[in-house]
């Protein structure tokens, strides 16, 4: 049994989806690469017969229940260094990549959709989870150098940490556009720039803004309708509310307030 064989093996037995990857390369050998990736020794065993020093590859998201953070160089290094210093440090298992990089296995988070990113976390940081996967020890980088476990962490996956989570989290759905579903004709045009505009701000509203904003944007919904603005922009705005993650009933508390008091 060939090296990366024995490791891919050990692999699966962890539980995590693997796949083979051109030896001293990073494309998936399979015909329909990641999609391919398993956990099913018989095909991984048969693969490694076939291509003895084939990388090993492992599908991260929810085939391996895996969320991997790639460091590249000094820069990633160095930024994810200060995000730790901001929110805290989590020890997990940890690869030293043939590029000179590092990856950090955290485990996938069950209740949040996770994809894949880069740089989003800042310059040299990438993640992999959902649709994404990476090269495993003992596999060979283009270099040369291998990837192996550094040990500088720990030898279990930790669960991904809050922190990390909610800063790859996708942003909550725009709320529905009123030119679709609230404009009729003989509605003031001027009046539905100005609404689409607090839709806007509701969207772009951070968890500490969200119900300060909803206040702000049922004041000056309540100038709209003074003016004629047609009654049911008052479900879209409570929609709107809502997308960002507050609960409908406080968010009808609050657009009451709004509609109820000072228009200035």
């Amino acid at each position: 049994m060939s090296e990366f064989l024995a490791a891919a093996v050990g692999y699966i037995d962890r539980g995590w989806a693997v796949l083979p990857v051109a030896p001293r390369g990073k494309v998936p050998l399979t015909r329909h690469g990641l999609k391919d990736a398993t956990s099913d020794f018989e095909q991984v065993e048969a693969w490694w017969r076939r291509w003895p020093q084939a990388n090993v590859g492992i599908a991260t998201g929810p085939p391996s229940g895996l969320l991997v953070v790639d460091l590249d160089g000094r820069e990633g290094l160095g930024n994810w260094a200060q995000l730790e210093a901001r929110h805290g440090v989590v020890l997990t298992l940890e690869t030293a990549t043939g590029g000179g990089g590092v990856h950090l296995l955290y485990g996938y988070p069950p209740d949040v959709d996770l994809g894949n990113s880069a740089g989003r976390l800042g310059e040299g940081i990438d993640t992999r989870a959902k649709g994404g996967y990476v090269i495993a020890p003992p596999s060979i980088h283009p270099s040369g150098r291998r990837y192996a476990w550094t040990g500088a962490g720990t030898t279990r996956v930790a669960p991904a940490p809050a922190w990390l989570v909610d800063l790859l989290r996708p942003p909550p759905p725009r709320p529905p556009s009123v030119a679709r579903h609230g404009w009729q004709p003989g509605n003031d045009r001027h009046q539905l720039a100005r609404f689409n505009g607090l839709l806007d701000t509701m969207a772009a509203a951070r968890p500490r803004q969200r119900n300060d904003r909803l206040y702000w944007c049922a004041c000056r919904l309540r100038e709209l309708l003074a003016e004629g603005a047609p009654p049911e922009w008052v479900e879209l705005l409570v929609g709107a509310g809502v997308a960002t993650g507050l609960g409908e009933t406080e968010v009808r508390k609050t657009i009451k307030s709004g509609l109820e008091g000072p228009t200035r």
